[in-house]
């Protein structure tokens, strides 16, 4: 088993919880195996622990904001870590799109993320495997 790190944003992490996915912008997965282990770090801190469910695919819908990242890993969530809610003002508060929008995806994302995580959204301060419940 493999452990890579990733450095990403709320954003993005949330995302990657969404669709159960990490994508690449180029064909970097050949030495990925089920199993491994990725690490995601968001603002210099563990944020969560994904395992990787299945053989690499290409796909050119978008998911995530800056990028096509077409090159993907089907993953499954350990751990994961909340954002706290000053993160998610931030989030906002950096978004370019209409709010409204943001403002509803955002709490969707959140409400998806407390029901399989179980965590304190506004203090991000529980973590443990993911569907567990306290």
């Amino acid at each position: 088993m493999n452990v890579r790190l990733a450095k990403v944003d709320d954003h993005a992490l949330l995302l990657c919880l969404r669709h159960a996915v990490w994508g690449s912008r180029s064909n970097r997965f050949g030495r990925w195996e089920r199993g491994d282990r990725l690490v995601f770090v968001v603002n210099r801190a563990v944020a969560g622990v994904a395992q990787v469910e299945g053989e690499p695919t290409y796909s050119e819908r978008s998911i995530w904001r800056g990028g096509l990242y077409p090159y993907r890993l089907p993953i499954q969530f350990l751990h994961l870590m909340l954002p706290s809610a000053k993160s998610v003002l931030r989030m906002i508060a950096k978004a370019t799109n209409d709010l409204p929008e943001i403002t509803a995806d955002l709490a969707r994302y959140l409400e998806e993320a407390q029901k399989l995580g179980g965590a304190n959204i506004a203090g991000g301060e529980k973590s443990g495997p993911v569907g567990s419940r306290p």
